[in-house]
């Protein structure tokens, strides 16, 4: 849908990335709706995501790909492995269920 604006974020992450315990975090970073910072902090059934939004024209919401399925986020709404924010979210915890990546 050519009319649907939506910031896509950790699209690409490679699984390894996503095993144990830890953190990824993207500062100043330039999109088409303006700037943003983000910080994922990951447990095996545990995420935390801060983001530190800029823009100068919202999308319509931020999708976010996470390596499992997502349960009861504090905010958003679920679809499998994303969190579907609204453009003012600056914080969500979710459960996850992160699968073993060999």
């Amino acid at each position: 849908d050519a009319t649907r604006r939506e910031l896509l974020l950790f699209q690409n992450i490679p699984p390894r990335w996503w095993q144990g315990s830890g953190s990824i975090k993207v500062s100043g970073r330039q999109t088409s709706y303006g700037g943003i910072g983000v910080k994922v902090e990951f447990q095996p059934k545990q995420v935390k995501l801060m983001l530190s939004p800029r823009f100068h024209t919202l999308p319509d919401h931020i999708r976010v790909f996470l390596p499992g399925i997502v349960h009861d986020p504090s905010a958003g709404a679920t679809l499998g492995n994303q969190l579907i924010l609204a453009p003012d979210t600056v914080y969500v915890e979710a459960l996850i269920d992160i699968p073993v990546f060999a």
